[in-house]
């Protein structure tokens, strides 16, 4: 018995993380890669960001601000990471599904806020979520702003 309510909790907890009902992805795209490699092509990135964040203070606005970052992943099917920032909380959330089409994947992204998609300069979800991420992981240095997330100037 014991045992069963420990799985009932812990499914209930990994359940979490996933696409709750009113939680509807900003965007969604078909990727023309299967789910595990499109996971394994987006998850470095956010490993990247998240070994940086513990490391390096960042800091976002004028005068600067400190960001605390977090993350959540459940393996081959979730990545996320928010920073915070004062009372400012920006991230992404990304869900990978398997497509109708063999060797294609779903990817349904929550943008944190909405705008932040259209602030990327890019029209795809898939390559939008990239940029963000990539800019993200290279602004991580001391005292360097997170514009990628946040916006704003780097200077």
């Amino acid at each position: 018995m014991r045992e069963i309510l420990i799985l009932v909790v812990a499914g209930s907890l990994t359940g979490a993380f996933l696409l709750r009902p009113d939680e509807q992805p900003t965007a969604q795209t078909v990727v023309n890669m299967p789910p595990e490699d499109l996971f394994r092509s987006l998850s470095p990135l956010y490993a990247e960001i998240e070994r940086k964040s513990r490391i390096i203070q960042t800091v976002t606005g004028r005068p600067p601000v400190p960001v605390a970052f977090k993350f959540a992943r459940v393996e081959g099917e979730m990545l996320s990471m928010s920073g915070t920032a004062g009372f400012r909380t920006v991230g992404v959330k990304a869900w990978i599904e398997g497509a109708q089409q063999p060797g294609q994947s779903v990817l349904k992204v929550q943008f944190e806020p909405a705008s932040l998609l259209q602030k990327s300069g890019e029209r795809d979800p898939h390559v939008a979520l990239r940029k963000i991420l990539q800019q993200t992981a290279y602004q991580f240095a001391p005292g360097k702003r997170i514009t990628a997330l946040f916006g704003g100037s780097a200077d």
